[in-house]
């Protein structure tokens, strides 16, 4: 009998740690994937008096270009270019993050003083869209981990 009962026991302990690494592997920030590519400069865009380069990620629906805007967003890093361009960039959360959000925006621009939120007017500035992937979470609709997209900053904002 006191075997059978061990038995049950190292059962129910086989399931649990199955189920917590189940919601660990699926779980992640809930709004926080990720995007890394290069940013580049356009041949006919101004880098004059750069003091970083702004990166801001955040859905495609949070604001009209060039913002991020939404509450909570944007997912964002400053970069400072010693290099010159291209420059090298990683913006959001680790490869596990998900997100109800599945159309998502890379903004990036050349900032001459204080980063805002969005590029100020005159700012040079690029977009570059990034669909994610589908995946299984336990509050659907859920979108995974992000991937590479490179930015050629290209325009100047109004």
């Amino acid at each position: 009998m006191e075997l059978n009962n061990l038995e049950t026991l190292m059962n129910l302990h086989r399931f649990l740690l199955f189920v917590g690494l189940a919601l660990s592997a699926c779980g992640g920030d809930p709004l926080a994937p990720n995007a890394a590519g290069t940013i580049s400069l356009a041949s006919t865009a101004d880098a004059g008096g750069l003091v970083s380069v702004e990166v801001r990620f955040c859905p495609a629906d949070a604001g009209v270009s060039p913002s991020c805007g939404a509450a909570g967003f944007p997912l964002a890093v400053s970069l400072k270019p010693d290099g010159g361009f291209p420059v090298p960039y990683r913006v959001g959360g680790d490869r596990l993050g998900t997100s109800p959000f599945k159309d998502w925006k890379v903004v990036a621009w050349v900032n001459r003083a204080d980063a805002g939120a969005a590029p100020a007017p005159g700012d040079w500035w690029g977009e570059a869209s990034l669909v994610l992937r589908e995946c299984m979470c336990s509050t659907p609709p859920c979108y995974c981990a992000g991937g590479t997209v490179d930015v050629t900053i290209d325009r100047v904002a109004p």
